[in-house]
């Protein structure tokens, strides 16, 4: 198995979501947070118990389904079916980086965020992104067995994608995907999102938006985008790695401008994937 399962993910986002509630917790105690890119609801169950009211909204096409009962919906990625001033934290958790109309999707975030609330986002960070790299490279053999393994295999449908020889994908694509894995968001490119995931990337991006970043800070935890060492690897080992390695993720925790800069949006180059 070279990805995560279920269970591994809600287990790394639940202690992100603790480790924030331990620095930002006073700030979730007896609001109303709408959480944007819910899941499987994990993280909204936990907020639940914090906050007086917590929503969680995704798309339909998530990868992702509720695995818990809770107030979640689906959106359309951008029209948030929600009263302008509704809620006190618009929370979100490794959601931004997939998001493909974000001054629309931002400019609604702050139509149902009250006036004296803020935002939360936890962010990949480039630490993420390097060390997914270089564990790629340590996992390559394993993922050229299970990629071989699956262009053996008859398509399962007529309009299946896969890479064949009859299919649209060229070789050198192909190996393409060897050399370096593909980006996990929607922005750079495979050999350049590591810097759209450095700190000072967001915190420009998020100013384009029309926000300021009150605080910056690293969640505390280390992981990389495969599951190498993952069973070895307890949520306390993930911590002290943290302090060695670097964060895996960045909690922004931001108020809205008045007047977002007009400078350095260019979204033509951002598929929905959110």
């Amino acid at each position: 198995m070279l990805s995560y399962t279920i269970d591994d993910l809600n287990e790394i986002r639940e202690t992100e979501l603790n480790l924030l509630l331990q620095k930002h917790g006073a700030i979730f105690s007896g609001a109303a947070v709408l959480e944007v890119g819910a899941g499987t609801g994990r993280q909204l169950a936990a907020l639940s118990r914090t906050a007086r009211l917590a929503v969680g909204i995704d798309v339909p096409a998530s990868t992702y389904r509720p695995g818990q009962s809770g107030k979640l919906a689906y959106y359309d990625g951008v029209n948030l079916p929600f009263a302008d001033d509704s809620f006190d934290i618009i929370y979100s958790s490794n959601t931004m980086e997939h998001v493909l109309n974000e001054r629309d999707l931002h400019r609604e975030f702050k139509r149902v965020l009250r006036p004296t609330g803020v935002a939360v986002h936890i962010v990949r960070s480039s630490t993420w992104r390097l060390w997914t790299i270089a564990v790629y490279y340590i996992m390559l053999p394993r993922i050229v067995v299970a990629f071989l393994r699956r262009r053996a295999e008859p398509p399962e449908h007529i309009n299946d994608a896969r890479a064949t020889p009859q299919s649209g994908k060229g070789v050198g694509q192909l190996m393409l995907g060897l050399i370096c894995p593909m980006r996990h968001g929607e922005r750079g490119n495979r050999f350049t999102e590591w810097w759209h995931f450095r700190g000072a990337s967001w915190r420009r991006r998020f100013e384009e938006l029309g926000w300021k970043a009150e605080s910056v800070e690293g969640v505390g935890l280390f992981y990389t985008g495969y599951l190498l060492g993952a069973r070895l690897l307890s949520m306390a080992r993930r911590q002290r790695l943290a302090r060695l390695l670097g964060s895996s993720c960045l909690i922004f925790v931001l108020k809205p401008n008045a007047i977002p800069s007009q400078q350095g949006l260019s979204l033509g180059n951002i598929r929905n994937r959110f």
